[in-house]
């Protein structure tokens, strides 16, 4: 099955292995895909990307920041979640 990554109302979805959340039955998900809550309480957060490391980063523009996630223990579950840049409104992207 495909994996895909969609970030709505500051829930990341991501397929879980071990933890599984129920996903919000109203999403629409496209035949051949699924949806997990892999990340909770990160309102707002609108862009995302991912180091080398495994690690997740959040950008939350309303608020000028970053997020670093970490997920320790490999469960797919991201329970590590630190600030990793602030101050900047209206940030908009990372690369």
């Amino acid at each position: 099955m495909k994996e895909f990554l969609f970030l709505f109302s500051g829930f990341l979805m991501l397929e879980l292995s071990a933890q599984v959340k129920q996903v919000d039955p109203n999403i629409y998900v496209r035949r051949g895909y699924k949806l997990d809550i892999v990340l909770d309480d990160q309102k707002a957060a609108r862009f995302m990307e991912f180091d080398d490391k495994g690690r997740l980063f959040l950008s939350i523009p309303t608020k000028g920041l970053i997020k670093s996630c970490t997920d320790a223990d490999g469960d797919g579950y991201y329970e590590t979640v630190v600030t990793y840049v602030e101050g900047h409104p209206r940030l908009q992207a990372m690369f």
